[in-house]
């Protein structure tokens, strides 16, 4: 049998050269379920990262470009679930509300500059 990864024959569970193994794990609810708990572990999940980044950030991303990739979560992954998580607290508190709101007749911020000294028109370029 060969590997599908780098096309090196196999004798054993895992292939010598890339450590691909021989048969993939089938995709069912308890493989989501443990991709899920996975992610969310505090040893290597994603409040340990939140933390490690709050605490030293400039050390950490040093460390995981150069060093140690395996403590942090994946940087992609990172920024989908913080994203989940400020859309989720957005809508579901109506905290941004007071930012969007249209106030009757008077004149949004760019529409003043753009109106210049008492009222007349002034060209921004």
């Amino acid at each position: 049998m060969n590997c599908k990864n780098c096309n090196t024959q196999i004798n054993y569970k895992f292939c010598p050269d890339c450590g691909q193994p021989t048969s993939l794990k089938r995709i069912d609810g308890h493989y989501i379920v443990h991709e899920i708990e996975h992610i969310l572990h505090f040893e290597r999940g994603i409040l340990y990262t939140i933390r490690e980044l709050v605490k030293n950030p400039g050390q950490k991303i040093r460390n995981y470009l150069s060093e140690n990739r395996s403590r942090l979560v994946k940087p992609i992954l990172y920024i989908i679930l913080t994203s989940l998580i400020h859309s989720l607290t957005i809508n579901l508190f109506n905290i941004e509300e007071q930012y969007v709101k249209f106030e009757g007749g008077k004149l949004s911020t760019p529409k003043k500059i753009s109106r210049g000294y008492k009222g007349t028109m002034v060209m921004l370029i």
